[in-house]
């Protein structure tokens, strides 16, 4: 028996994109968040999308080709990241975000509704939501699988529709994302535009592995890190001088970049979002749903093949 719904849901049209309608809905809990950096390989290697279409140059910087050779990458932060880490003491940034998702200060859940498959389907709106609560972790020291968190009293939803699922890989955008980020001090929402989602979902497990990437405004990051705790003047205006140098998206009528590529890596697995959080404490669990491959999704239709 398997563990994806054959439950009807259809598309129509609204405005300009696609609405893909009704249930179910498949929830994930993100687990893990990283930035996506440069992996060894002949010439400039990297994940990411090609955000801008173009397999080559924009404002005088080099794309990447992605570990599957796949050309015209956009990820200018795989370069600018360390450069960024080694002003700041040598931090690793992404060590302090999953610090901020263990102790339940980045928590975001990831659905897709109007499934008919979790394999193959034409028509799914993705929404990504800002959660809150205690979250429990696992033995991996990760969030636990299958337990359940709940809305954000200050709720922050990004969303699209028509998205797809081909051969197991969803793939969603291009959308706006408002994704909330907890370093040391500095607790801000980076707003990427244009984005692109793309995730893998394991046909056993149902964990998501994917890549969200996109275009970040220069003056964003230069105030996460002005007001990010010990960080020098000086530092701000080295950061805003490198900003300028890798810039590679969005020019201006003067063909000067106004924003840089940034994308990040996650990992998510199936969870569950409550209507409300019954207190202050730590989230209930649902009984049974600590299997790494719960789901919300029914599991009594036909296999995807």
């Amino acid at each position: 028996m398997g563990l994806l719904a054959a439950l009807g849901s259809g598309c129509a049209p609204e405005g300009p994109s696609t609405v893909c309608t009704s249930s179910p809905a498949q929830t994930w809990i993100v687990r893990e968040l990283q930035f996506a950096r440069e992996v060894e390989g002949p010439g400039r290697v990297a994940e990411g999308f090609d955000l801008d279409a173009l397999n080559g140059q924009t404002c005088r910087i080099r794309d990447y080709t992605a570990p599957d050779g796949r050309g015209g990458i956009d990820n200018q932060l795989a370069a600018l990241l360390p450069l960024i880490e080694m002003q700041v003491g040598g931090l690793r940034l992404d060590a302090l975000v999953q610090n901020a998702i263990n102790n339940g200060l980045i928590l975001l859940g990831l659905q897709a509704r109007g499934l008919d498959s979790l394999r193959d389907d034409g028509c799914v709106s993705v929404e990504l939501t800002r959660l809150t609560g205690a979250p429990l972790l696992g033995a991996d020291g990760l969030l636990l699988r299958g337990q359940t968190l709940y809305p954000n009293p200050e709720p922050t939803t990004s969303g699209t529709g028509g998205a797809t699922i081909r051969g197991g890989v969803l793939e969603a955008g291009p959308f706006d994302i408002a994704l909330p980020v907890v370093i040391l001090n500095a607790d801000f929402v980076l707003d990427i535009s244009d984005a692109y989602l793309r995730a893998e979902i394991d046909p056993e497990t149902l964990d998501l592995h994917g890549f969200i990437g996109g275009g970040v405004t220069q003056t964003q990051l230069l105030d996460v890190v002005g007001r990010t705790e010990g960080v020098p003047q000086s530092v701000v205006e080295q950061a805003r001088v490198l900003l300028g140098t890798y810039a590679d998206l969005a020019p201006d009528a003067s063909g000067a970049c106004q924003q840089f590529s940034a994308v990040i890596e996650f990992r998510a697995s199936v969870g569950f979002i409550g209507d409300a959080r019954p207190d202050a404490g730590a989230p209930a669990l649902d009984a049974g749903a600590l299997d790494a491959g719960a789901s919300d999704v029914d599991a009594g239709a036909p296999d995807p093949d």
